[in-house]
């Protein structure tokens, strides 16, 4: 499924319009063909095949923005980085891939990113709000590279709020992106920094569109 844009549609990030195809083809060029990214994107397409977002289109390709973002709008060349935000849904979404898994195919330094970006509360009793609330909050405090890459995860989802059909989904992700993960910017400096004025600008973005919308 393509993305559609209509006039009450903001501006969406060239990536958008991009198939899976299209995007692993762009995140290998750019990476030279490196071996471990390769498998990172085969063992993420494995484990997200046949899944979708709520606006229709192919889980995977919120994964390969991510990269993408990490490695086009910010210059990260480190393929231990580029392999984790590949990666960094496989452990919520797979019964099959573990730490042990990721470790042994990865190494440590991947293997250990990728599980501080996993929602741990996500199957916890517990309201929505609550869980997420404290999955960010622990994501906040998490070191400078967990941080960029679940920054930049934001950022694609963010982004991409424009085309959800759920009103409420927008809110929520607006109100916890403002509470939980914009005042990082206010108490810590490092290499997310610059994601600062992008994400504000997809906030912005997001709530015309949900004001369109309601």
């Amino acid at each position: 499924m393509d993305v559609e844009v209509n006039s009450d549609t903001p501006f969406l990030h060239i990536l958008f319009q991009l198939d899976e195809v299209n995007l692993e083809k762009r995140l290998l060029d750019a990476v030279s063909h490196d071996a471990r990214v390769a498998k990172a994107v085969a063992l993420t397409s494995e484990v997200h095949s046949g899944s979708t977002r709520d606006e229709g289109t192919p889980y995977l390709r919120h994964p390969l923005r991510v990269a993408l973002i990490l490695h086009e709008e910010f210059g990260v060349q480190d393929p231990d980085l580029i392999c984790a935000a590949v990666l960094h849904d496989v452990l919520e979404d797979s019964t099959d891939v573990d730490r042990d898994a990721l470790l042994q195919a990865f190494g440590d330094r991947v293997a250990t990113l990728v599980f501080c970006l996993t929602d741990e509360f996500q199957n916890v009793d517990l309201p929505r709000s609550e869980r997420k609330g404290r999955y960010l909050k622990r994501v906040a405090q998490e070191d400078d590279q967990c941080l960029f890459i679940k920054l930049c995860d934001r950022l694609d989802n963010v982004r991409s709020l424009s085309l959800s059909p759920h009103l409420e989904k927008r809110r929520s992700m607006i109100q916890e992106t403002e509470q939980y993960l914009m005042p990082v910017f206010q108490h810590r400096q490092g290499p997310f920094s610059p994601l600062e004025p992008l994400l504000r600008e997809a906030l912005m973005d997001a709530k015309q569109s949900t004001a369109i919308h309601s």
